[in-house]
């Protein structure tokens, strides 16, 4: 803990460690407070970000459990105003709404990241209907069960289900959803002033960015202390119940933990049950697990639960955390307790002794894998040639000038094993496959897959689309006052780069597919794949409106 610490310049880290019956450990490292060396203890309380998100998920089945909420019924059931247009981009046709279920396994289709207004210094209710009301004139990324996107807007929405179901505002229900489980005070809000003394400082570097509060609470505002967190992870591994409380009933915390999406071929690896997550390839030998992250302006956190052997942890840092130092300290706590309580170690890793032998290809086989693949999270575009039996492979970057460049990242070769590689010791093995008409690149690594990308062909662009060539500059004062905040106005940037129209956003590269002189779509099948563009006209004046942003050209 304290190397990682110290690599990654953490200021403060709590961590604990359960089994069934009691807490094993609980322990503060670092500091909250570098203004005044106050050090970090169990007691401290941190933002535990989108690990919230499955205390939401165990509220809507207190709900479901009550006879108060069907999860397999229309979200629009409790949430009347709720309204989203059907996805433009080239997805099949799905007869049937969204449902509860869908926003629980993030299948809902609901754009995953609107998150302008949803930081603020006091929390601001209205904001959710604001949220609404722009939903209603957005589209769906994709249809509803389609493939699993993480979408934050969607979760945040569980704030008015669990009001409309339960007939209670969401901060009384939620807070006596948390002293059920002996968290006080523990609260998805910052109005106890006993919870602010408690809470630490948050940090970018050596930074303190202050205290912002989330307006979207469901989906990932609790803060709480390592003791607390405890109490939590005692009832995972007890299925619901805690110290003889019962919480949801075991049937209920078991249905919550069944794989929801085994049939959906686009989801890969991915294991996904009523807000857990169930695959994590790192501990796959240790049998089935629960887990969730979570992030927010600066604090990083990481739950994990081993089922089968009544082992959970919980680490959050108070810094910002570019290398999963939350994520790697929970595995390797977990991985020591194993071999503590059951004598387990990590299984040798099995080296084949066949060596892989390279294969050359002919040009007119290399031609059905050669295209251009719209990124999917990484927001980068692969582009594959034939060349010399393989694939020559480039990917568009934005390189340290701000423009963008074509990086050659080396020749992928067809090995013995059937797998395409740049060499035989690479990391990441490639496959292509067709899943649902499209036809993608397939990253293996580490015993998961990922979409590296989903093959498109460029059309000729419109002239009312090549006049759009440019930046685009925020207008909409709720998020200028956030980059000011941090220090920078969020703008796009739209180019055309070898006949393919690319917008620059946050580092990315996200491939723009036109569908009208009007509206367009982001290619690919991450996080923001399948979010819409619009254009409008504005007191004389072309505005684009893109994931609750509205951007002006070269506006001033």
């Amino acid at each position: 803990i304290q190397q990682r610490m110290s690599e990654s310049d953490i200021k403060g880290l709590m961590i604990v460690l359960v089994d069934e019956e009691k807490t094993v450990w609980s322990e503060g490292f670092g500091v909250s407070d570098i203004g005044t060396n106050k050090n970090v203890d169990a007691d401290t309380m941190f933002e535990i970000g989108s690990v919230s998100k499955t205390f939401s998920g165990l509220m809507v089945m207190q709900l479901y459990e009550q006879g108060k909420l069907d999860i397999d019924k229309p979200l629009v059931t409790y949430i009347p105003e709720f309204k989203l247009m059907p996805p433009v981009g080239n997805f099949p046709r799905v007869d049937r709404p969204i449902t509860v279920r869908d926003v629980l396994t993030h299948h809902s289709g609901i754009p995953g990241d609107l998150m302008n207004g949803a930081f603020g210094i006091k929390y601001d209710k209205s904001f959710l209907d604001t949220l609404l009301a722009w939903l209603a004139n957005d589209s769906a990324t994709y249809p509803p069960g389609y493939r699993w996107a993480y979408s934050n807007t969607a979760v945040a929405l569980l704030e008015r289900v669990i009001e409309n179901a339960s007939g209670r505002p969401f901060a009384e229900y939620s807070q006596d959803f948390l002293d059920s489980l002996g968290m006080a005070p523990a609260s998805y809000f910052r109005d106890n002033p006993d919870l602010l003394n408690r809470l630490s400082r948050a940090y970018i570097g050596d930074v303190d960015i202050g205290m912002l509060q989330l307006n979207v609470p469901s989906s990932g505002s609790i803060a709480a202390s390592a003791n607390q967190m405890g109490h939590y992870l005692r009832m995972l591994l007890n299925e619901g119940t805690l110290d003889g409380r019962v919480i949801v009933q075991p049937e209920t915390f078991r249905a919550m933990i069944q794989v929801q999406n085994a049939d959906n071929a686009l989801d890969l690896t991915r294991k996904m049950g009523l807000s857990f997550v169930l695959d994590d390839a790192d501990l796959a030998w240790a049998g089935p697990l629960l887990w969730h992250n979570g992030e927010t302006t600066a604090f990083t956190s990481h739950m994990e639960a081993l089922r089968n052997h009544d082992i959970a942890v919980f680490v959050s840092v108070n810094t910002k955390d570019e290398n999963n130092v939350a994520g790697d300290i929970a595995h390797a706590a977990l991985e020591s307790a194993l071999a503590i309580k059951r004598g387990l170690a990590r299984p040798a890793q099995h080296v084949s002794d066949v060596s892989l032998k390279s294969i050359s290809l002919p040009l007119a086989f290399l031609e059905n894998f050669s295209g251009s693949y719209a990124g999917d999270d990484l927001g980068q575009v692969q582009i594959l040639r034939p060349s010399n039996g393989g694939l020559s492979w480039d990917q568009l970057e934005i390189g340290s000038a701000g423009q963008i460049e074509r990086n050659n990242q080396g020749t992928l070769t067809l090995w013995s094993d059937g797998f395409f590689r740049t060499s035989a010791g690479a990391d990441i093995a490639f496959e292509f496959r067709e899943i649902g008409g499209r036809f993608l690149m397939i990253g293996h690594t580490g015993g998961t897959q990922k979409i590296f990308g989903d093959r498109f062909a460029a059309r000729p662009l419109s002239e009312a689309w090549n006049a759009r060539v440019g930046e685009w500059i925020s207008v909409d004062k709720p998020l200028i006052e956030a980059g000011q905040r941090f220090g920078a106005v969020p703008e796009v940037q739209l180019t055309i780069v070898d006949g393919v129209l690319v917008m620059e956003r946050s580092g990315q590269l996200l491939v723009v597919e036109p569908v009208s002189d009007e509206v367009g779509y982001i290619r690919g099948l991450g996080r923001i794949g399948g979010s819409a563009l619009r254009f409008q006209n504005r007191d004389g004046e072309q505005e684009l409106r893109f994931m609750m942003d509205v951007f002006r050209f070269g506006a001033k």
